[in-house]
C-alpha cells in the first residue's frame, strides 16, 4: 500500500485586497477573519501542517501573538505564487491553498478537496457549490463550468454558462476559495500564472498545463447549503 502523502495547508493573507482592503484582520464576532480561517482549517485531520503566509508584518505579528504558525514571504501578485514560495521552503507532497476570506469552512470541505489525492491520480482539486441565477450575476462570486466527469473547464466572474436564449433554468456553480496541488502541478501553475493575471482569475492557471481541476461534487453543495445563503 502506498504511503499517505504529506499535506500542507497554506493560508495566503495580505492586507492589500482590492475589493476589501485589510479584510484578513477585519473582525468577525470579536476576532479577525484570519483567526477563524485558521481555526476552521485546523479542524481537518487531513492537514499534516498548516500555516499563514503573508507579506505584511502586521499580519505576521498578529499570528505570532495568537500562536498561529506564520511565515513572511515576498510580495506576490496572486495567492498561488505565495503558496509556491512556501513550497520551495518545505517538503510536503500536496499543498492546499486556503483563501484567507473563507472563515466558514468545515472538515467536510477538506475531505472533498483532499481525498482525491489519497486515492491517487489527481494533480489539482478544488470545490464548487450550487448557486442561483441572481447570485451568479455578482462578479464577487467566481463561477466554474465543469465537464460531465466534474473536471473544471473554465472559471469566470461573468455568469457562465451563458444563457444565450434567455430561457433560464441554468444551474450555476460558485467556486470556493480552496485549491490543492501536487508539487509538480503547483510548479506548473506558478510558471503559468502570467496567463491568470491577464485574465484576472487565479483559477485559470491550472489549465495551460493540460491538467484539470477536479471540483468536489454534490456533497460539497449539500454541506455549503447548510451554512450559507448563495
Amino acid at each position: 500500500m502506498a504511503a499517505r502523502p504529506k499535506i500542507m495547508g497554506v493560508i495566503p493573507a495580505r492586507l492589500g485586497s482590492t475589493r476589501l482592503p485589510g479584510k484578513v484582520l477585519r473582525e468577525i464576532a470579536g476576532k479577525p477573519m484570519i483567526y477563524w480561517v485558521y481555526r476552521r482549517a485546523r479542524r481537518s485531520t487531513l492537514l499534516d501542517d498548516l500555516m499563514v503566509a503573508t507579506e505584511n508584518e502586521e499580519v505576521k505579528h498578529y499570528c505570532e501573538r495568537e500562536g498561529i504558525p506564520v511565515t513572511l514571504t515576498g510580495r506576490h501578485p496572486s495567492p498561488t505564487d505565495r503558496v509556491h514560495e512556501v513550497m520551495t521552503r518545505t517538503e510536503a507532497e500536496v499543498y492546499a491553498n486556503i483563501q484567507g476570506d473563507e472563515p466558514m469552512l468545515r472538515p467536510e470541505h477538506f475531505e472533498l478537496l483532499l481525498n482525491p489525492f489519497l486515492r491517487g491520480g489527481v494533480q489539482v482539486s478544488t470545490l464548487k457549490v450550487a448557486m442561483d441565477a441572481v447570485a451568479a450575476q455578482d462578479p464577487g462570486n467566481v463561477k466554474v463550468v465543469t465537464d460531465y466527469a466534474g473536471r473544471a473547464l473554465y472559471f469566470s466572474r461573468y455568469p457562465i454558462p451563458y444563457d444565450r436564449d434567455g430561457q433560464g433554468g441554468i444551474q450555476y456553480f460558485k467556486h470556493l476559495g480552496l485549491y490543492a496541488y501536487t508539487r509538480a502541478a503547483l510548479a506548473i501553475s506558478f510558471l503559468a500564472s502570467i496567463l491568470a493575471r491577464a485574465g484576472r482569475e487565479a483559477g485559470s492557471i491550472a489549465l495551460p498545463s493540460k491538467r484539470r481541476a477536479h471540483p468536489g461534487g454534490r456533497d460539497a453543495v449539500r454541506h455549503h447549503r447548510r451554512r450559507h445563503r448563495s
